[in-house]
């Protein structure tokens, strides 16, 4: 399978490190998002809102809208500092994820921000962030995924923890079986970034948030040169989606 070809043979990982992200640049990252959920008059109807600065797309009720137009709708701009701290981070945890599993040619794709508000009901499937999942299941691509938190727990939320399945039976669950099992958590923590192989070896999920807002991003791997390409860089620009709907206009 290409999406992991350039992996080493039975890949099965999990790491946890604090401060890989410079705290400065999780500080920004963490005030952009804030800025434009708050913005995007809160984003999602549901709990989760969902920012994909590559897309250029944002959750805005029950749908994803074009970042651009509500950028030029509120006559908003990125800054330099917000552009630099982003890519910085994606930087440093691509470079991670290819030293941690000695994959020189893992290649970064799709990166997304979650910002959970617990204060909102799910309205449909979608907003049931809550699942137990295997990521390469949802994005066939994925190779590495890892997760970046960007505030406090206990201090800013409760709830909110990442799972990950440790025996058959808790491994079951993403596949509709009975609950139980052995399982293992990761705290949430500001600058923490957990980190696994994308393939059934993890399956996980994360708790209800139960009180304040999650806020996370979201940073994929693959070996597909073709997923890579696809993927637009970010320098503050309004996405492919955007550019798309220019040339089909």
């Amino acid at each position: 399978v290409e999406a992991n070809s350039c992996m080493p043979a039975d890949t099965c990982a999990r790491y946890v490190m604090d401060n890989l992200a410079k705290p400065q640049d999780v500080a920004v990252v963490r005030d952009m998002l804030q800025w434009l959920v708050a913005e995007a008059f809160g984003g999602g109807a549901g709990p989760p809102s969902v920012v994909d600065l590559h897309t250029g797309t944002i959750s805005y009720k029950d749908k994803f809208v074009l970042l651009q137009k509500l950028m030029d709708f509120k006559n908003l701009t990125f800054t330099e500092e917000q552009v630099a701290a982003y890519n910085a981070v994606r930087d440093s945890v691509h470079s991670k994820a290819r030293e941690l599993f000695q994959a020189p040619g893992l290649k970064a794709e799709m990166s997304f921000f979650s910002h959970i508000n617990s204060t909102k009901a799910a309205q449909n499937t979608h907003d049931e962030y809550w699942h137990p999942h295997i990521d390469t299941e949802q994005y066939s691509t994925f190779a590495v995924t890892s997760i970046l938190y960007l505030n406090e727990h206990t201090a800013e939320y409760d709830g909110g923890a990442f799972r990950f399945a440790d025996d058959d039976r808790a491994a079951k669950e993403a596949l509709g079986g009975s609950g139980g099992g052995a399982w293992s958590a990761v705290q949430p923590k500001q600058g923490r970034i957990v980190m696994f192989s994308s393939g059934r070896e993890n399956v996980h999920h994360v708790e209800p948030v139960t009180a304040g807002v999650r806020m996370g991003l979201t940073m994929a791997f693959t070996c597909s040169q073709a997923k890579a390409d696809s993927v637009m860089a970010w320098d503050g620009g309004p996405g492919s989606a955007a550019l798309e709907m220019e040339e089909e206009a």
